[in-house]
């Protein structure tokens, strides 16, 4: 009984001595009154700044329900007094493991704040401090009190231990000079979780946090004003690491969203890079992300003024890129992506503009881009694409009637083992090499074409929906395939496809259109169960030719269905080629002097006729051996990629015939 006693004196003789003057040895709790005129609960700032100077270690200040006004301690000495380093602020931990904590649980209950202040509001520089479900707002990291631009960052909360931790914290109204408008730490320090920052702003870098690692946190509202005569304005976020967070109607300079970051299963929706001084052709760019790694993200509506709708730069994996677009009218690059040294994996849909609809200046791997628009290069430009699919692209800028656009797949660039379907207009235009791509479209232009399957495309009057005032009766003629400008044309397989005019007939119509007059070399090509009038028509000069060397023209068809192969044209030379007859063949005279063979059997080329490829040559074909040896096929490979020459010798098309295991050497004892 007498121990009781006793403690119950202590309790009563600790609640009689003022806050204020209280040594803290255990777990505090800040009080707060009710304003009865304001309708509000207020915070003790001066007991709550007397916790803060007697703390020990790991201690837990929790702060009743209230706003914590700082205003009027912006006159008052600072922990760190000179104001230079990083813990100039108004509250600061300096004892290791100690805890500023909402006592409600919810941050909308406390509100730590500063009307118009030059200060930051809190620094957790001690190891191990952290702060939770507080709200956080109206500080500023400004040049008054902090000399050192580096620690001008983190205007609500710096984090100058690595071990410092935020969770469920409201950030709102904050900024700072230097970057870090909400959170900062000095290099990637300290951690925050589950936390929302919204309008938040500042005048050059990151509105909202800069340096740190955050989980599962909302950004929304965000701005970076930004200066009329600054190029380098802000984002978002700056060289942090967020994952699985959320970045909503945010505006930046530089970016709407990351900039410098690691983004990990993060959505971006609506995010708006801004045009900061007049035409701004400079660096800045991508409505969402900035020069940062990007992995399992959604990218959703976001605009960028000039390049990259969602993303300009950095490294983007198994991202969703969907319905983005820049603004300006005239000059514009990557609806979607734009200049990103590597992307895979990933799904580019439905963005807009100028040139590069989908993607612009990337290397892309195994990635889908469909359903994207430009005036030039619907899908893509000037990249580099590998085992992607390229598909309902739309190029609304159309070169003329002849040529059919400007590349609703892809203009300039590089394809390889790629699939280009009905794209509007062309699957490529002037593009340098597409190597082992498949196309189901309308023209293709390139300077290398190696390996590919040009097949089942149809060329019908093709109503221009998406309008082109040059063609006011809404029809255009595009040629299936144009070769004009190609320096070399090899091992490809054209198969199924049908060449007609504007009007549904074959009458001039062609295989092969002049993208202007150059010398085309079409080498060890097949061209096999295709409609045609011509095979090439208008095609340059007397001086420069196309000339179809090692290749197979077989059921060739006019359109009365006959096995006609018409191969006249000015100025094309045949040599070692092999074509089907009939009478109608038009075929010119002397063409066999550059050892050319007419076959009238259309069973002596010996196809195998099925599996996957049904146009490989048995080992009985005419074709075999019968091709002239070119120099490139030294270490070159056929259409499915077995080599190019056997015995040192080559067969005409784009297969070679190897029936057994190559390699192979029988043993006879």
């Amino acid at each position: 009984m007498a121990k009781d006693s006793a403690f119950i004196r202590k309790i009563a003789l600790a609640f009689s001595v003022p806050l204020c003057a209280m040594v803290y040895g255990a777990d505090v709790t800040i009080p707060s009154t009710y304003d009865e005129a304001s309708g509000t609960w207020i915070g003790d700032v001066a007991a709550l700044t007397n916790a803060i100077m007697n703390t020990i270690s790991n201690q837990k200040i929790f702060l009743s329900k209230g706003v914590y006004d700082l205003s009027p301690l912006t006159n008052a000495p600072l922990y760190n007094a000179s104001g230079t380093g990083y813990g100039a602020a108004l509250i600061c931990s300096r004892t290791t493991g100690v805890k500023f904590i909402g006592a409600t649980g919810d941050p909308a209950d406390v509100v730590i704040t500063a009307k118009d202040s030059t200060y930051r509001l809190i620094c957790l520089n001690a190891n191990k401090s952290e702060l939770h479900d507080v709200t956080v707002m109206g500080g500023y990291a400004s040049t008054d009190h902090i000399g050192t631009w580096a620690y001008q960052r983190g205007g609500g909360v710096f984090l100058g231990s690595g071990s410092a931790v935020v969770s469920n914290c409201v950030f709102a109204g904050n900024r700072a000079h230097a970057g870090g408008g909400a959170v900062a730490g000095p290099a990637r320090t300290g951690t925050v979780y589950d936390s929302v920052f919204r309008d938040n702003n500042e005048s050059h870098y990151a509105t909202a946090a800069y340096g740190t690692t955050l989980y599962n946190c909302v950004f929304t509202n965000n701005h970076s004003v930004g200066d009329a005569k600054e190029a380098w304005t802000g984002s978002v976020a700056e060289s942090c690491h967020v994952y699985d967070s959320y970045f909503a109607h945010n505006r930046g300079g530089r970016t709407g969203g990351v900039s410098g970051c690691l983004a990990v299963n993060c959505t971006f929706e609506h995010n708006r890079q801004e045009n900061i001084n007049g035409n701004n052709w400079g660096n800045p760019g991508g409505g969402a992300a900035y020069d940062s790694i990007l992995s399992n993200c959604t990218f959703y509506g976001n605009s960028a003024y000039r390049l990259g709708g969602a993303i300009r730069g950095g490294t983007v994996v198994n991202c969703t890129v969907i319905s983005n677009a820049t603004r300006h009218a005239s000059d514009a690059l990557g609806g979607g992506i734009y200049k990103s040294s590597y992307v895979e994996g990933c799904n580019v849909s439905s963005n807009v503009s100028v040139s590069g609809g989908g993607v612009s200046h990337c290397t892309a791997i195994d990635t889908d881009i469909m359903y994207n628009k430009a005036k030039s290069g619907g899908g893509a430009r000037t990249s580099v694409l590998t085992d992607c699919a390229i598909a309902h692209n739309v190029a609304t800028d159309y070169g003329n009637g002849n040529y059919g656009g400007a590349g609703g797949g892809m203009r300039y660039g590089y394809a390889t083992n790629c699939v280009f379907r009905d794209n509007s207009c062309s699957a490529t235009w002037e593009s340098y090499v597409l190597k082992g791509c498949e196309i189901a479209d309308t023209s293709m232009h390139a300077d290398v074409i190696d390996s590919c399957v040009i097949h089942d495309v149809r060329n019908v009057e093709m109503a221009r929906a998406i309008g082109n005032v040059t063609y006011p009766n809404g029809y255009v003629t595009s040629n299936i395939y144009m070769i004009g400008g190609v320096k070399l044309m090899c091992n490809c397989l054209v198969t199924n496809c049908t060449w007609e005019s504007i009007k549904g007939s074959y009458v001039n119509s062609a295989m092969f259109e002049p993208a202007g007059a150059c010398t085309s070399r079409v080498e060890n090509c097949s061209f096999i169960d295709n409609y045609i009038y011509l095979t090439a028509r208008n095609y340059g000069s007397e001086a420069k030719t196309i000339s179809f060397v090692n290749s197979v023209f077989h059921s060739t068809r006019n359109e009365d269905r006959k096995d006609i192969s018409r191969l006249t044209c000015q100025y094309m030379v045949l040599s070692n080629c092999v074509y089907g007859t009939s009478e109608k063949n038009s075929v010119a005279e002397g063409y066999e002097n550059f050892g050319c063979t007419s076959i009238t059997d259309r069973a002596a080329y010996k196809f195998i006729g099925k599996g996957e490829h049904p146009y490989s040559l048995k080992r009985s074909s005419p074709l075999r051996g019968m091709g002239l040896v070119l120099d490139w096929m030294t270490d070159d490979v056929d259409y499915v990629g077995n080599p190019r020459l056997r015995d040192g010798k080559v067969d005409v098309g784009c297969y070679q015939c190897w029936l057994n295991p190559i390699g192979t050497v029988l043993s006879f004892r």
